[in-house]
């Protein structure tokens, strides 16, 4: 019993010893990878959640707002994800020497950034009634005036189709907005772009359908010598937003991606479609069905971008 007693006391006093040697001597500490392993595991999990669910990188620029984001690894169903930037190119506002921390992974990413918006042509219609606003072009037969400060269009008395166009080419990244006010229920109410001729132009806007019982659509497509052919047709019906005659609503169709048109409707997303082509067609305003409309605050905007590169990564600050 003595001895055994004996070897415990040796063994204690020797694991006295060490950590004492550790302590003062942490030079010779032995340290373990398991922390930059496990470190090595978050990030290439969480960046594979992230570009799997379509998220956006939130930028973590200083220590405070890595460690928010190392403290939320899991839970990608945020708005974004904060990962740390570092040998950025072309981005302003960032130095090149800016402080990053270690990166146990990262690899080189060009981005693609919005930085701003530029307004190609506008109109508020704020003109004397019976004057037919500057700038734009009556492309079939109907009857388009000023209307109380508004840009009214008559497709009714046997015109079934009135279109109006500006001098703006259809591009990649542009983005039409108008004001609409429907009279009738019955008649469609359009923005249309890539317009080369009246059996040839793209459309998306409202539709209201008369001969099925009144029902509201919103409907993406082109118009050709058969008419018009619906690519995309949404029901207005709930969870979406409905809309009904001498209603005031805001249209908007955006054109990205090359040949995608998204549609809103006051704010909301819709739908999309992407056509095969996009060709540089003129924009305008469009009112189809023997009905008339009224629209304000016609504007066409570019959005403009920025491109940069960095290397994309995370870990530990210094």
């Amino acid at each position: 019993m003595k001895g055994v007693i004996s070897v415990i006391e040796v063994m204690i006093t020797g694991i006295i010893l060490i950590i004492a040697f550790l302590h003062f001597f942490p030079q010779y500490s032995v340290k373990t990878e398991w922390d930059r392993v496990l470190l090595a595991t978050e990030v290439m999990d969480t960046m594979n959640t992230i570009d799997r669910l379509d998220k956006t990188y939130v930028f973590a620029t200083c220590s405070t707002a890595f460690n928010d984001f190392m403290g939320n690894l899991f839970t990608p169903e945020t708005s974004g994800a904060m990962i740390w930037w570092k040998e950025t190119e072309g981005l302003s506002g960032y130095k090149e020497d800016m402080r990053v921390p270690y990166f146990e992974q990262g690899y080189k990413e060009s981005m693609v950034d919005s930085a701003g918006e530029v307004v190609l042509f506008e109109d508020d219609f704020n003109y004397a009634d019976g004057v037919h606003p500057p700038g734009w072009t009556e492309e079939q037969p109907g009857n388009w005036i000023i209307n109380k400060m508004r840009y009214f269009g008559d497709a009714s008395s046997g015109k079934e189709l009135a279109n109006s166009t500006v001098n703006v080419n259809t591009e990649d990244n542009i983005i039409i907005e108008v004001t609409t006010n429907e009279t009738s229920a019955c008649c469609a109410v359009f923005i249309i772009f890539d317009y080369q001729h009246p059996d040839g132009f793209k459309y998306a806007g409202l539709h209201f359908w008369c001969p099925s019982g009144g029902n509201r659509e919103y409907e993406i497509g082109y118009y050709d010598s058969t008419g018009f052919n619906h690519e995309v047709v949404v029901p207005a019906v709930a969870p979406l937003p409905t809309f009904e005659k001498n209603e005031t609503h805001r249209l908007k169709v955006k054109i990205h991606e090359t040949s995608k048109v998204t549609l809103y409707f006051d704010g909301v997303e819709i739908t999309n479609h992407i056509f095969s082509s996009m060709g540089t067609g003129d924009i305008g305003l469009s009112v189809y069905g023997g009905a008339d409309a009224y629209f304000d605050d016609f504007i066409i905007k570019k959005l403009v971008y920025d491109a940069y590169t960095f290397t994309l990564g995370l870990g530990y600050p210094y």
